[in-house]
């Protein structure tokens, strides 16, 4: 069998079907391409792609822009922020501060949605090394045992944990915190698993999001 032959056979399979589809497609946009053009504003977060290992974004707000969309009515009404994306290419980043231009290039359009503006058209940010290390785990207790008892101790596994950010936000930071939770009216030894709470929003944790807390409680003396 020809090559020929061959994709001609593959242009028949199911050609009724095939040529409905494309009238289809046809009709649609025709009734698309005659509706009048009208504009809408949409606040789109900014996307980083490609960072370097190596760095960190260390600017305190992440930027959100006003991006204005230009399209037919019935497409203009379907778009919403979940259909534009806004992506920034970081992949040439160094450390330091560097100014990035925004146009309609780093904005990402259903099809047939023009992207008339965007606001604002310039981006400011900061990059720094990344620096990571170990920390203690420290529990953020409240309340008291039950009347006649004290807590008399407590054991946190794992002792520690994990964190990676800019080095100017770790460097300050010598512990993590669990989120609060109340030991009132505890009357024996107990084991609670406990959320950790990022100490900077520029910081994450890894390797763990929770910490095993064993409380101890005595009689008082």
């Amino acid at each position: 069998m020809t090559r020929k032959l061959r994709v001609w056979q593959r242009l028949r399979h199911n050609l009724g079907l095939k040529l409905l589809a494309l009238l289809i497609g046809f009709v649609l946009w025709g009734l698309i391409s005659h509706q009048p053009l009208v504009e809408v504003g949409l606040r789109i977060p900014v996307e980083y792609r490609n960072v370097p290992a190596n760095l960190e974004v260390s600017s305190e707000q992440s930027p959100i822009l006003h991006v204005r969309l230009r399209g037919p009515a019935a497409l203009v009404r379907r778009a919403s922020r979940a259909d534009v994306i806004a992506a920034l290419d970081l992949s040439d980043a160094t450390p330091g501060v560097r100014s990035y231009p925004l146009a309609s290039h780093v904005i990402h359009a259903p099809y047939g949605l023009e992207v008339v503006n965007v606001w604002p058209d310039r981006l400011q940010l900061s990059f720094e090394r990344s620096l990571s290390k170990l920390v203690d785990i420290s529990p953020r207790i409240t309340g008291t045992p039950a009347s006649g008892l004290r807590l008399s101790g407590f054991t946190v596994f794992p002792r520690q944990v994990r964190i990676i950010g800019p080095a100017s936000h770790v460097n300050g930071i010598d512990q993590v915190f669990t989120d609060p939770f109340s030991i009132a009216g505890l009357t024996s030894t107990a084991t609670l698993r406990v959320g950790l709470a990022a100490p900077d929003p520029q910081v994450r944790i890894v390797g763990a999001d929770n910490a095993r807390i064993t409380i101890d409680v005595a009689a008082r003396r």
